[in-house]
């Protein structure tokens, strides 16, 4: 999506999308109340430290998911045994969801190696 930084009038774009392809940033962004229509010049509107704010955070969370599913085709393991672990105990603010996803892989990657690994854990 695209929107205008209020600040220095800069155009910027962010994009977001959904493991099912579909752009979600807007609407991320929007229920957060970080995205405001400017009716008299007809476009969106943000300020530079929710850009900011919003860039790591999608760009933490692109990463993640690489990690997530690379290493589940490293290891042939089905991406929903991983990420079930991983939602099991996401009760994190949002901002740390990137790092949580990180240091759960690191831990779950641990137990695959030393065979503890337990996939009975719902």
């Amino acid at each position: 999506m695209e929107f205008r930084i209020i600040e220095t009038q800069e155009v910027k774009e962010l994009t977001y999308y959904s493991d099912y392809g579909v752009d979600c940033a807007q609407e991320l962004i929007g229920n957060m109340g970080d995205l405001h229509y400017n009716w008299d010049n007809e476009e969106y509107e943000m300020e530079w430290s929710f850009y900011e704010w919003w860039l790591e955070y999608f760009t933490g969370m692109v990463d993640a998911k690489a990690a997530v599913k690379d290493y589940a085709v490293k290891k042939g393991i089905c991406t929903s045994l991983l990420w079930g672990r991983i939602h099991k105990d996401m009760y994190v603010e949002m901002e740390d969801e990137p790092g949580y996803i990180m240091m759960i892989l690191e831990r779950i990657m641990e137990e695959i190696e030393d065979g503890t690994f337990d996939t009975e854990w719902s």
